[in-house]
């Protein structure tokens, strides 16, 4: 059955759209993937019919397109959505029928009446994100024996819009978005990872909210008193990880109502602008 599926998979990508153009854009802040799909219609058939068969050649394309242009998107630090569908086929079954899960569709005819124009919008979380979900159960923060002057915060809010050093190198980059990142201390040791949330709560709202600005930082997820932070490096060979000194993250495991809130995703990474959408262009599919 696997050799099918990967065989299948293969297949798939000599399937020819001559006509046929999409963009796919993700915005991180809007928590939304758009895909905008432009098919050719067939001057040599009656307009009702041409747009019946670009319908149909359209809905075909839309797997195709969704995996080509969200396959070199980040997942983690280290994996892209490409990595995860060729490690494990039952990610490329449940990746195929996400394309059913569309949260909005609008399809229309293009002013000149020579192009049928397709425009489908899904949410990353739950129903992209789920897929890349593969734990069971959270795993645990430790609280800190330290003692820590600290108190009780609602929420935490991360400044890392500007260009940082990449963690051990020489090098500065801007922070990459991803499906899940972490936050890790200067001394390299891990704070947060998605893996210290409940799968389920994971999958419905994320393990943090990226905004591109501090004027856009959502009160409903960090509340009326965060502790906020400075970035001071980013990580992983897909620079997506967060660096934080090593003193806030001793605020934070000083008292288990703050470790909550990484545990609850009551994060706020406000990043650069130019990284909060992603777009992909492709041409004859």
């Amino acid at each position: 059955m696997k050799r099918k599926l990967v065989i299948l998979l293969l297949l798939i990508n000599f399937f020819a759209f001559p006509e046929t153009t999409s963009t796919t854009e993700i915005n991180w802040e809007h928590q939304l993937i758009t895909v905008k799909i432009q098919s050719k219609l067939d001057e040599n058939i009656i307009l009702p019919e041409a747009k019946i068969i670009a319908k149909e050649e359209i809905s075909v394309a839309l797997p195709l397109i969704m995996r080509r242009s969200l396959q070199s998107f980040f997942i983690n630090s280290s994996q892209t959505v490409q990595d995860y569908i060729f490690r494990d086929i039952n990610t490329l079954q449940r990746f195929e029928a996400f394309t059913s899960l569309r949260f909005r569709e609008k399809i229309y005819l293009s002013d000149d009446l020579k192009y049928l124009n397709a425009e489908y919008v899904f949410p990353v979380f739950p129903n992209f994100a789920s897929f890349f979900v593969t734990h069971n159960f959270a795993s645990n923060i430790q609280q800190s024996l330290m003692y820590t002057p600290s108190a009780n915060f609602t929420g935490i809010v991360i400044y890392a819009a500007d260009r940082l050093p990449l963690f051990g190198q020489k090098k500065e980059s801007y922070l990459e978005l991803c499906l899940f990142p972490k936050i890790l201390t200067e001394t390299g040791e891990i704070l947060f990872q998605p893996q210290n949330m409940e799968p389920q709560r994971l999958k419905d709202y994320g393990p943090v909210r990226y905004v591109s600005d501090i004027s856009n930082v959502p009160k409903v997820v960090v509340g009326d008193n965060p502790l906020n932070i400075v970035a001071t490096a980013v990580f992983g060979s897909n620079m997506t990880d967060i660096v934080i000194p090593k003193e806030y993250a001793e605020i934070i495991l000083s008292k288990n109502e703050n470790i909550n809130l990484l545990k609850q995703g009551k994060i706020v990474i406000i990043c650069n602008k130019e990284k909060i959408t992603q777009t992909v262009t492709l041409e004859n599919i």
